[in-house]
């Protein structure tokens, strides 16, 4: 059976140190050779200056500050000291690449860098959030919303809905209709009085109604 070993004050080892069961230590740790635990890491803080750092299966490490020359592999669970008080990282000694093939679960997520998301057509987004800001191109009049076979459903707008380019003239192209040589209907309505006017494309030609698209 392991027993576990408890340190009383700070410790410093400068060989590989094996612990098969728990380790618990009062003050600040450094390990500058292999470290291998069987049961859980428990120290105010540690760091490792080798490149042999594990924990077993079995074991988690419990710190307020971990820190390392060297990689620190894991294949129990890493855990802070308390809750949504401690950081990966920092504003002056940040990591290059976060790898998680899983499920990153954040409060807050602010990226000061260019972003993309999915690495494929077949990937999807969804937000179930609401956007707070505008939306804005990158590039004048070389982005588009939606696409042929990939349209939106239907779009809201309250202000205006204004459409130009570097071209003499713009065009608003819409297809579909309710009958047989019909083109797609616009639906303008009167605010005050609710009155609504009905412009669509039949044989050719432009018509107008104040009932329907008939």
């Amino acid at each position: 059976m392991a027993t576990p070993v408890s340190v009383k004050q700070g410790l410093s080892v400068f060989g590989a140190i094996a612990v098969l069961g728990a380790l618990t230590i009062a003050g600040s740790v450094i390990f500058r050779g292999a470290l291998s635990v069987g049961g859980a890491i428990t120290a105010p803080s540690i760091t490792v200056t080798s490149t042999g750092f594990s924990v077993n299966s079995s074991g988690t490490i419990f710190t307020v500050g971990l820190k390392t020359t060297g990689n620190v592999t894991s294949t129990g669970n890493i855990y802070p000291a308390s809750n949504n008080a401690a950081d990966i990282g920092g504003s002056a000694a940040a990591f290059k690449d976060v790898y998680s093939s899983g499920t990153s679960r954040l409060g807050a997520l602010s990226n000061d860098g260019n972003t993309t998301l999915g690495d494929s057509s077949a990937d999807t987004l969804t937000l179930n959030a609401q956007i707070a800001s505008s939306i804005t191109p990158s590039t004048n009049n070389a982005r588009a919303i939606g696409a042929f076979g990939n349209a939106w459903s239907s779009l809201f707008a309250s202000g205006t809905i204004k459409l130009g380019g570097s071209a003499a003239t713009s065009s608003i192209d819409m297809s579909g209709g309710t009958g047989a040589g019909k083109g797609s209907c616009i639906k303008m309505t009167d605010s005050a009085t609710a009155a609504a006017l009905y412009l669509y494309v039949a044989g050719g030609q432009f018509v107008t109604s104040t009932t329907s698209c008939l």
